[in-house]
């Protein structure tokens, strides 16, 4: 499998127009031959960054999408952009799913139970030591009062 990332940053009065030209690319994205997934997201902090990433069953599939139609009105924003797109294909050889994850966080929790457990009865001392603090300033406020 190949991964094509695609990073765009739009000007900020050209945001709908790179929106629009992205999303119209999508669209047709799915009805491309060994495209198993396109995704577009935004970036939480700045709305003018977009990020592009595509799955492809194999190179040739992913080479055959870079000499389209479509790949070149995507190349085609960069009067819309305040940074040249930065493009990263990422060749997977391998991968795994959340079984992995899930057996690797078992294995942690067994070589640090006590790392966790110390962490979490520190953590109810400090929550019982402000709860304490702020009563007592209620009791003080009151008595002042």
């Amino acid at each position: 499998m190949n991964i094509l990332r695609t990073v765009m940053i739009a000007i900020p009065e050209k945001r709908k127009e790179v929106l629009q030209t992205i999303l119209s690319l999508v669209e047709l994205q799915g009805k491309d031959n060994g495209c198993l997934s396109y995704g577009v997201y935004s970036d939480i902090k700045d709305e003018d960054f977009f990020n592009l990433i595509s799955e492809w069953e194999n190179r040739r599939n992913l080479e055959h999408y870079i000499m389209s139609f479509k790949f070149k009105v995507l190349l085609g924003t960069k009067s819309l952009l305040r940074e040249p797109i930065t493009m990263k294909i990422f060749k997977v050889s391998d991968s795994e799913g959340i079984d992995v994850i899930n057996s690797a966080r078992k294995k942690m929790k067994l070589i640090y139970p006590v790392l966790t457990r110390n962490v979490l009865t520190r953590n109810v001392l400090t929550q019982n030591v402000l709860t304490r603090n702020v009563l007592t300033q209620n009791v003080l406020t009151r008595k002042g009062a």
